[in-house]
């Protein structure tokens, strides 16, 4: 066989032992290896130069993609983004002779209590990303697997790796109207908060806000930083100049307000709210 058609079969990376039994012959490997036509990543694996950086380290280490990498993939928002893959191996695997590897190169989890092919699951994929996703992190994802029908609050029950009180806070607060990652992250602090809020308000004149809290004051999450829409971000001025002119008191949020300050959040609705007389 063709060893470029191998691979593409392959998912476009394959170990050396599997192209051989596939009929690939190693001299037809080494041509197009000279050509430049098919890369050698680690002694053994062969890969073509458009193959995915997950795939090729999963081939290197004899792995799985799982966690964040599985997420990602399945289009479901990771936040903070994965800088690395990360990669399932058996319990009783080891990855051979320091050295040998760049062990640097992926995240490893050691994990029997999934099988290698519901790895590829995202509701499995969320699981597992308890290991290494905050919270609000791990909300988003579950908030999206839900809206885009990926994941019942069934399947959250019934998590086998996340702490038992992980499963009921996100099957108690997973919620598939939220529309962003940002929603989701501004959701998970108003919870921490404590406040009482409702999600996705239609308000006459203003149209439908994120939240309403403590059915008095309104917080909007400015998507323009996630998905960079001009239209949509002048829709949220309007809105705001909307909510002015009604005397709704309401605040806005951006990105990096929720996920690096979301204390001053909590502190700013409760400031509002004392003013307001609902402290």
């Amino acid at each position: 066989m063709d060893p470029m058609r191998a691979l593409l079969l392959a998912n476009g990376v394959a170990r050396y032992k599997d192209l051989v039994t596939a009929g690939v012959p190693l001299n037809r490997i080494r041509d197009q290896v000279a050509a430049g036509r098919i890369l050698r990543p680690h002694r053994g694996v062969y890969a073509l130069p458009t193959a995915d950086p997950i795939d090729v380290a999963a081939a290197l280490f004899r792995a799985e993609p799982c966690c964040i990498s599985v997420l990602a993939r399945a289009g479901i928002p990771v936040v903070p983004r994965a800088a690395k893959p990360h990669l399932a191996l058996p319990d009783d695997r080891s990855l051979g002779r320091p050295g040998l590897r760049d062990l640097d190169a992926a995240v490893f989890h050691w994990c029997d209590r999934y099988t290698r092919e519901a790895m590829r699951r995202v509701p499995v994929a969320i699981d597992v990303a308890s290991r290494c996703l905050e919270l609000p992190g791990l909300l988003a994802a579950a908030d999206a697997a839900l809206r885009a029908g990926k994941m019942s609050r069934a399947q959250i029950r019934a998590f086998r790796t996340a702490p038992v009180a992980t499963r009921a806070w996100l099957a108690k607060h997973a919620d598939a109207r939220s529309e962003s990652p940002l929603e989701s992250v501004t959701r998970a602090a108003l919870i921490e908060g404590g406040f009482n809020f409702d999600l996705q308000v239609q308000i006459l004149g203003v149209g439908r806000v994120d939240f309403v809290v403590e059915r008095r004051l309104v917080i909007e999450c400015d998507g323009f930083a996630f998905h960079s829409d001009k239209e949509s971000h002048a829709e949220d001025l309007r809105r705001g100049r909307a909510l002015t002119t009604q005397s709704i008191p309401h605040l806005r949020y951006v990105w990096d307000d929720v996920w690096k300050s979301s204390d001053e959040i909590i502190a700013d609705v409760r400031a509002v709210l004392w003013r307001l007389g609902c402290a």
